[in-house]
């Protein structure tokens, strides 16, 4: 039965991210169902995002110390009774409540996952794999949000539950666990110590950042920019986002992954060109999508951000990992996702929110992204002009 767990990694990841854009394609009908202005819009994408870093250093350090499916399991019972909470939830607070749960469980694939990968052959190519569960599930998540106006929203935000709940609960009885156990001599502050006195982890760290403010963002207000500013649809907007988070983000994701496992292990130089391939071609991306007026432009603009955007994220773990001991990966894995979500698109959403109420949401947009994607550049862009070393603590 141990084939299992890669299975339901996937499987697992595939429903956290149905959920996270099915919440994010409805906003639009959510908006005028709780009667959400601009600003609790940013609040509530954001109030995910702080209970998911709150919890990923704890989901690390356990992951380090228990059996990794006990960690697992928990996780997505919690993210998927936070799904059911907000299904089920006749006002606003309800909404705050069942998305705080369920960043809060959901924390745990992304600290645990890797890990199981990170061990094996072809590290890239599975956690690739591993990964293209964001822009499926992302694609299903819009696909179901383009349901028929009969169809109460509630009943739309109940599909991932039920499959949750029997994923979560089948971890329970597969017999595996991570081989390495007992980095006890490691928590959250050593951790941040770790990882504050090297130039290379720091210089991920920022490009995490980045990137994670724009992933933010745009799974936030994606969909009412393209209703509101460029006039489409919310049909057709849902289906433009839709064929380019599966197509473009599971090509990044795979074709990166393949190219990482290429690269040598014994130098993480090539992998930091890697992401800077990425960032160049999100880049390009969103500037289309913020200067396109035709759908089929926007259609590209929205793929090239995606292979970016989503590919990137493959490169990063896979560089994160090189440097860092296995016994600490749990622990210095939750750590960053801590430090990268608190300043990346906890914000993102929220700051977007707030502009858009002043200046419009389309100059908000062409403001906040560009500038993020190009702190990321110059970022990597500064590390790459010293040689990374291959690891930092043996």
């Amino acid at each position: 039965m141990v084939f299992l767990v890669p299975v339901v990694l996937f499987l697992s990841n595939l429903l956290n991210y149905v959920d996270r854009q099915l919440f994010s394609a409805l906003f639009p009908v959510l908006t005028s169902v709780y009667r959400l202005s601009d600003v609790q819009v940013g609040l509530l994408g954001s109030a995910f995002t702080f209970s998911y870093l709150l919890a990923a250093p704890l989901a690390g350090i356990l992951s380090d110390r228990l059996n990794s499916r006990w960690i697992l399991g928990m996780g997505i019972l919690l993210f998927s009774l936070g799904m059911l909470i907000c299904a089920s939830s006749l006002h606003v607070q309800g909404l705050f409540a069942g998305r705080m749960l369920t960043g809060a469980g959901e924390a745990a694939l992304l600290v645990v996952g890797p890990q199981i990968f990170g061990i094996q052959d072809r590290p890239g190519l599975r956690i690739g794999f591993f990964l293209s569960a964001m822009p499926i599930g992302g694609a299903i998540g819009f696909a179901l949000a383009m349901r028929s106006p009969q169809v109460p929203v509630s009943q739309v935000l109940m599909i991932p539950v039920f499959p949750g709940l029997l994923l979560g609960g089948l971890l329970f009885f597969i017999p595996y666990a991570l081989p390495f156990k007992g980095a006890g001599a490691y928590g959250i502050r050593s951790s941040a110590g770790l990882l504050l006195r090297n130039r290379n982890l720091l210089s991920l760290i920022g490009v995490q950042i980045c990137n994670a403010f724009l992933l933010g963002g745009m799974a936030v207000w994606i969909s009412l920019y393209l209703t509101r500013e460029k006039h489409l649809s919310p049909p057709v907007g849902s289906m433009l986002t839709g064929v380019s988070l599966v197509v473009g983000g599971f090509l990044g994701m795979i074709l990166l992954g393949i190219l990482c496992d290429r690269t040598r292990t014994d130098d993480s130089r090539g992998v930091f060109q890697l992401i800077q391939a990425g960032q160049f071609l999100s880049f390009a991306g969103i500037m289309v999508v913020l200067f396109g007026k035709s759908e089929p432009v926007l259609l590209l603009g929205l793929l090239l951000s995606s292979v970016g955007l989503f590919g990137i994220n493959v490169p990063l773990l896979v560089a994160f990992m090189r440097l860092c001991d296995a016994q600490v990966w749990g622990m210095l894995l939750g750590t960053s996702l801590l430090l990268t979500h608190l300043f990346g698109d906890l914000p993102s959403s929220y700051f977007i929110g707030l502009l858009s109420s002043h200046m419009g949401l389309s100059n908000a947009l062409l403001l906040l992204l560009p500038l993020a994607e190009t702190l990321g550049v110059v970022i990597l862009w500064k590390t790459l002009r010293v040689p990374c070393s291959s690891r930092f603590m043996e």
